[in-house]
């Protein structure tokens, strides 16, 4: 708390919500200067290719992360007390390390993108599913 405490005080909601918008704004530029086009292949079976795969990586993430949950005890010290920054911390080096290392044209990249484009949306449900992994209440649950 020492390192981000400061960060935590200055980072009001109000704050956070500009620095967003400022980014949100900065990457819809960079997306029109380029073209405003999305990199997806629409040729006949493979324009089915880019969502099914995406809809595929996605239900791997989301039973990773649920196994990861249902096992937190035996993960390492760092990720059992701190899973949502593990969680958070693992998206943004991989969507990083995606973004600098991959190229810019082809199914790889139509389908991390996809991938990228919609986790946001589910990181804050997985987020909850390491916290019931932490309270202990993911090991009454059925699951797959």
């Amino acid at each position: 708390m020492r390192l981000t405490g400061p960060l935590l005080r200055w980072a009001t909601p109000s704050r956070r919500r500009a620095l967003l918008s400022l980014g949100a704004i900065a990457m819809a530029g960079k997306f029109s200067a380029g073209g405003g086009k999305v990199p997806l292949p629409q040729d006949g079976w493979i324009g089915w290719l880019v969502p099914g795969a995406v809809v595929g990586i996605l239900f791997f993430i989301f039973l990773a992360c649920f196994h990861a949950a249902r096992s937190l005890s035996h993960l390492p010290e760092p990720v059992r007390r701190r899973p949502q920054f593990t969680l958070h911390g693992i998206f943004w080096i991989s969507l990083a390390l995606g973004f600098l290392l991959l190229p810019r044209e082809g199914i790889i990249p139509a389908v991390l993108m996809g991938v990228a484009m919609m986790l946001p949306f589910f990181l804050w449900r997985l987020g909850y599913l390491f916290l019931s992994g932490k309270r202990g209440s993911i090991q009454r649950s059925s699951g797959p």
